[in-house]
Formats: structure tokens, C-alpha cells, sequence
């Protein structure tokens, strides 16, 4: 089953209510500039980013994913995110409309709800279209869905096709203005968005917490949607299919035990950030007394991703890497030694992929120590580290900030 992500970022437009109203009702969103207003493909340019997003919804429902879900447009959903499935999955029930357009209020409208809107407070409409539904079409379903979704439309288009900055206000059944503007050097709308959205299969759908799946809360991803590869994958799909621990997803495997695995192996299950962790916590438990960070694991070093000290004071850079023995990382490792003041040595590691002492370049001429990541991953089975990193916690249940 292929992976993806989808992601709604801090700077999309929507107000809090509309957000959590996309949470309740199990939605994946696309937001970019309001126009065009429709789903079909054909109305957006070659190579935009909106066509290739609702290109990819549209593969998604046709193929079937799992998908991790984030929805980083409130502070208070930015503590977790939803797995779920979408489209045509074994055991998953469909929604019967895959595709829904939105009309909300922006991000700087509140409502008059006491603390946070968690009710969907400011979503103006929301109504399914087609995966092939032009500017016409959605105007159209608008107008059968409600009379102000219809005018708001309407009054949207008409104001860019004048194509000068111009606000509209219209007003609901019981009287509430609804004011937004257009705005001519952006082509966009200020005041009111619009959203198209894919549905998520909601009996598949669940939150989880970074507190206690962190690793997602610290992998970043380019654009709205795309693959979830590697590490990634075999923690979602892990999430997902709710497994005691993540080794389960390695194939030709049935245990949840670190020693009754390769370690070769079993490393893919953790990513990058993590492997760097677990190197750290070797040489702290296995090598140094008074092992410490004096540079944080992930760093930007341009020749150690770590520095330490020790109690007696003995300097250790590190350099960690999924890619094996490369010869450029030896050098960088082994220059960052060269610049070391008089006040001592310093100790260097290099942690890799299948990687022994045949692998550093013979013009390297320090002393480099040199270890595989899965002979590390073997020697710390039996640690609180490891066995916290592989196990796969419960769901949450609800966002804590629902109250």
C-alpha cells in the first residue's frame, strides 16, 4: 500500500473554527490562491502546484493510500496529526463523495465562542463537487447548497473579472455581514477562502500525539502532499495498522523482539534523527564515562554532527550517515581533527551503513573509530533508548485541546 502525507501549513488563511471543522469531518486540504474555483485539471495551468495537488487527491482515491494528515493552521492542532486511509483500501469504508469544496472565514475572523472555536464556527459552506468540476459547475451546487455560498461566489468572480482592488460584503439569512475584498496584485481573496478538500476514510481515521510518536513532529515536508519513503513509511504503516512495534513492518518478520533481529535491517525502521540519537547513547553507555553533549545530535556542523565531552575531558566528534562508507565524510571528519587547538586531542567516530575500518581512504591518516549502525542498533537491544524508539504508542483519541 503506497504512503503519503498531506499537509496544511501555518500560513494557510482559514480561521481556527474552519480548521478544526476539517478535523471533525476527516478532510485533507488543498488551499492555494482562490481562483481558479473548480477541481477540474483543465482550468489550471500546466505545472501549478494547485493542478498537481488535486491531480494527486485524485490518484489517491482512484489507488487507495495511507496517509499521515497534519493540520498546522491553528497553534492547537499542532500538537498531533491523523493516519488514516483514502480512497479504494481493503477493510476501509469510502465516503460516498470524495471531493468537497469549502467556504470559510479567514484566519483573523473570531467567533463569539467562549476560549477556542472547536465547533466549526466561520466554515460558510460545505459541499461536494466532482473530481471534474469547473468554475461553472461549483457556482451551480453552490446555489442548490445555499444562497449565500452562491452569492459569495458569484461575487468573488464578478469582482475578479473587473480585476481592480474591491471589497463585497453580503449578508446571511439572519442578517451577519460577511465582508472580504479582492485583492488585484495577488488574485486572491482576503476576508473569505476557498478550500477543495479530499475526505478521508473516517472508520480508519485516528489522532496521534507527537509527545508520543515524535518522530513526525520533526521530519518536514516540501509542498501539500507527496510520498512518505523509508522510515517514514514504516512508521506510518505501523501507526496505521496499530502494531505493538515498528519492527513489525520489516518484511519476512514476525516479532516485536530487537535481538531476534538483523540489525543490518532492523535500523530502517528508525530514521535519520533517531539513528543519530541511538550513536550518541552507544558512546555515552558503551564507551565514555561522562559522556556529554556539548552540540546538539543533528547539528550543522560542516564535518561532525555531534561534539562531546567526557569527564576527563576528552573531546568526541561524531559523524553519523544512512549512506555507508563515503569517502568525503572520512576526510570532513578527519579535517575537522586537524583544527584542533593545543588544548588536547579529540576522538572521532564515524557510524554508517555496513561500514568497517577498511572503508576510511588511505590518505586519511587520524585515527577515525568506525562502526556499522546495525552492530550499534545489536548492542543496544536491551536499552531504554532503542525500546522506546520501536515501540508504537496507543492513539489519542481527540486533540488534549478540545478540553
Amino acid at each position: 500500500m503506497k504512503t503519503r502525507f498531506i499537509k496544511t501549513t501555518s500560513g494557510v488563511d482559514i480561521c481556527e473554527g474552519a480548521a478544526w471543522y476539517a478535523y471533525r469531518e476527516r478532510l485533507g486540504l488543498s488551499h492555494y490562491n482562490e481562483f481558479p474555483i473548480a477541481t477540474d485539471l483543465d482550468a489550471f495551468s500546466e505545472g501549478s502546484q494547485a493542478r498537481e495537488t488535486l491531480k494527486k487527491f485524485s490518484e489517491y482515491l482512484d489507488e487507495g493510500v495511507i496517509a499521515m494528515v497534519r493540520n498546522q493552521s491553528p497553534d492547537l492542532l499542532m500538537g498531533g496529526f491523523l493516519i488514516s486511509s483514502i480512497g479504494d483500501v481493503p477493510g476501509a469504508q469510502s465516503p460516498e463523495h470524495g471531493f468537497r469544496f469549502i467556504i470559510c472565514r479567514s484566519g483573523e475572523w473570531e467567533c463569539n465562542c467562549e476560549g477556542s472555536c472547536t465547533d466549526g464556527c466561520g466554515v460558510i459552506a460545505d459541499f461536494p463537487v466532482s473530481r471534474s468540476a469547473s468554475p461553472e459547475d461549483i457556482v451551480t451546487r453552490a446555489n442548490a447548497e445555499s444562497e449565500i455560498a452562491a452569492s459569495i461566489l458569484e461575487s468573488a468572480l464578478r469582482l475578479r473579472q473587473q480585476g481592480d482592488s474591491a471589497s463585497e460584503t453580503v449578508k446571511t439569512s439572519d442578517g451577519e455581514e460577511i465582508t472580504f475584498e479582492y485583492d488585484s496584485e495577488e488574485d486572491r481573496l482576503r476576508g473569505v477562502s476557498f478550500l477543495q478538500a479530499v475526505t478521508l476514510n473516517p472508520s480508519d481515521t485516528q489522532w496521534w500525539s507527537y509527545q508520543t510518536f515524535p518522530y513526525w513532529s520533526s521530519t518536514p515536508h516540501q509542498g501539500t502532499t507527496g510520498n512518505v519513503k523509508n522510515a517514514g513509511r514504516k512508521q506510518l504503516l505501523a501507526a496505521y495498522h496499530n502494531y505493538d512495534n515498528r519492527l513489525e513492518t520489516l518484511e519476512e518478520e514476525d516479532t516485536t523482539d530487537p535481538t531476534a533481529v538483523d540489525g543490518a535491517e532492523a535500523i530502517d525502521v528508525l530514521g535519520t534523527d533517531q539513528v543519530e540519537t541511538l550513536c550518541t547513547e552507544y558512546l555515552r553507555t558503551h564507551e565514555y564515562e561522562g559522556y556529554q553533549h556539548v552540540f546538539p545530535t543533528g547539528g550543522d556542523l560542516q564535518a561532525a554532527d555531534t561534539l562531546a565531552r567526557t569527564a576527563n575531558g576528552t573531546r568526541v566528534a561524531t559523524q553519523v550517515t544512512m549512506e555507508g562508507g563515503k569517502a568525503s565524510k572520512f576526510r570532513k571528519l578527519a579535517s575537522f581533527a586537524a583544527e584542533q587547538d593545543d588544548s588536547g586531542a579529540v576522538d572521532l567516530w564515524y557510524f554508517g551503513k555496513g561500514v568497517d575500518e577498511s572503508d576510511v581512504p588511505e590518505d586519511v591518516e587520524v585515527k577515525i573509530e568506525v562502526r556499522s549502525i546495525g552492530d550499534v542498533f545489536e548492542s543496544m537491544t536491551d536499552s531504554v533508548c532503542l525500546n522506546a524508539m520501536l515501540e508504537v504508542p496507543d492513539p489519542q483519541g481527540e486533540p488534549a485541546t478540545m478540553g
